[in-house]
């Protein structure tokens, strides 16, 4: 290789940059110790569990669709269990860095992820009546459980002095 040659990554090389990217800045992110200790900041700290972790899912399987064959495609299940695993992970994490941990954060990132998933099947695997089938099934079960952040928010709210 002359000096001064460019050279490009392999996709399949990009598509890890980008995947340890995404996992060191959701790390950041979720292991930062939040400055406020009120009701309110932790329910709204909460918000962000579920649409993190889905469009983290969602992304990374975009990603791999984009720079494989989607026949050749047979192990799609270990994206959802990879982000599954970061989320369970950066939780029991968060119990050492002066930062609350929960169990209900924990679920919210499996409910992020399995909504992910869901939206990818909609989007890249359906066809036919499949598609709009799985895509109202994400829609409802995002609006079930990102609803329920937003009434412990209402509810913190309401018992503020």
């Amino acid at each position: 290789m002359n000096r001064g040659e460019k050279t490009d990554l392999h996709p399949d090389s990009k598509l890890r940059l980008k995947i340890a990217l995404l996992v060191m800045v959701t790390a950041t992110l979720l292991l930062m110790p939040v400055p406020f200790k009120s009701e309110l900041a932790r329910e709204l700290c909460n918000l962000v569990h579920l649409p993190l972790f889905m469009i983290l899912t969602l992304s990374t399987l975009a990603w791999r669709e984009s720079h494989f064959i989607p026949q050749k495609q047979p192990y799609t299940w270990i994206v959802p269990l990879f982000w599954f695993s970061v989320g369970t992970l950066l939780e029991i994490m968060q119990r050492f860095v002066q930062r609350g941990s929960s169990w209900e954060d924990a679920v919210a990132n499996a409910q992020g992820v399995g909504i992910g998933w869901i939206v990818f099947q909609a989007r890249y695997r359906a066809s036919g009546p499949w598609r709009p089938l799985w895509t109202c099934l994400a829609l409802i079960l995002f609006s079930v459980a990102w609803g329920q952040s937003w009434l412990n928010i209402k509810t913190a709210i309401l018992q503020l002095p």
